[in-house]
């Protein structure tokens, strides 16, 4: 399991979780904490173009 933090560069992203879908545009950041289920998919045409970091969940992690 890992954290996942995802930057949208340009585009738009389409993120579920909790049951709901939520957009993230240019310039936003989400983070979506390990355990949670959760699915990413294109929001925009063309899709979007992002930066995603996971990192090892329950723990410190150091950039």
């Amino acid at each position: 399991m890992a954290d996942e933090c995802v930057y949208v560069l340009d585009g738009k992203l389409d993120i579920e979780f909790d049951g709901t879908v939520h957009t993230a545009g240019r310039g936003q950041f989400v983070l979506l904490p390990h355990g949670v289920p959760h699915a990413l998919r294109p929001g925009s045409t063309p899709p979007p173009r992002v930066i995603q970091i996971s990192s090892p969940g329950g723990g410190t992690a150091w950039c």
